[in-house]
């Protein structure tokens, strides 16, 4: 990783573009060229060690220079200082879908099919390369309305994984968590990912979540027991896909094939 200085040099700061628990994104400007960039300013946090912090941004930074798609945000370059980290990304344009959401009401089916499409793309690529995001959900995923297209971002508890190995950590968001997760079971990363893809998908052309309570034992016992609600709007061929994203049982779960070859 080079110094801030570099950075500095070769780009202006035009604006901050968002912020959230671990630093700021700001808009770049190269001064010779005129091309933007994102900039990730991740701040050193008491709250965790700095290996272990360390080892969340030296993976999200490996992650986004190997990988290549184009609905995955991609790094670009990396500078360090004394107290942040600095990634430089893609400049996207539009809102994170969740915002979307909340300033223009759900998604149509039809708008909400192209937008998961990109991303059943995007998690098939991750999959095939055995990256498990392990925290999709619409505040991570960039929505550009004018062109219809939408970036999955935010890698910092992404990890590599083997399918034949059942993991046990548990992370992520915990209302688009899999009933494996929720019970502390041990777990399959990729089904774990497709589940939190059909709360997403859900929760984008609903305008809710399937299951939702303040309480997490009450959460815990709704996500684990109760059928998954159907608008009555949905589509039926919706509905089916949602029912094998969803299902209770992961053995039973729809996998990437059979998702990519459904009729919705």
């Amino acid at each position: 990783m080079r110094g801030p200085r570099l950075l500095r040099w070769q780009y202006v700061v035009r604006e901050v573009l968002g912020s959230g628990s671990a630093g700021k994104v700001f808009l770049l400007q190269n001064r010779f060229t005129g091309r933007k960039a994102a900039d990730n300013a991740n701040r050193r946090q008491a709250k965790v060690t700095v290996a272990t912090r360390n080892i969340a941004l030296l993976r999200e930074y490996v992650l986004g220079r190997i990988l290549d798609h184009p609905h995955i945000i991609k790094t670009h370059d990396a500078f360090k200082s004394e107290d942040n980290y600095y990634f430089k990304l893609d400049c996207l344009e539009g809102f994170d879908l969740l915002h979307y959401i909340k300033l223009n009401g759900p998604l149509a089916e039809i708008e909400a099919r192209t937008l998961f499409r990109q991303m059943i793309s995007a998690v098939g690529y991750l999959h095939a390369n055995h990256v498990a995001h392990r925290d999709i959900k619409p505040e991570n995923m960039i929505y550009d309305w004018h062109h219809h297209t939408c970036v999955l971002i935010d890698f910092d508890i992404a990890t590599f994984f083997t399918p034949e190995r059942p993991a046990s950590e548990i992370v992520g968001t915990p209302v688009y968590m899999a009933p494996e997760l929720l019970q502390r079971q041990l777990y399959r990363p990729s089904h774990a990912d497709l589940w939190a893809l059909g709360v997403t998908l859900f929760a984008t052309v609903r305008g809710c979540f399937p299951w939702s309570h303040s309480d997490m034992a009450q959460l815990v016992r709704m996500v684990s027991c109760e059928p998954l609600p159907e608008p009555f709007w949905f589509s039926l061929d919706m509905q089916e896909l949602l029912q094998g994203m969803l299902s209770k049982n992961s053995k039973d779960r729809w996998d990437l094939t059979v998702i990519a070859s459904c009729a919705w």
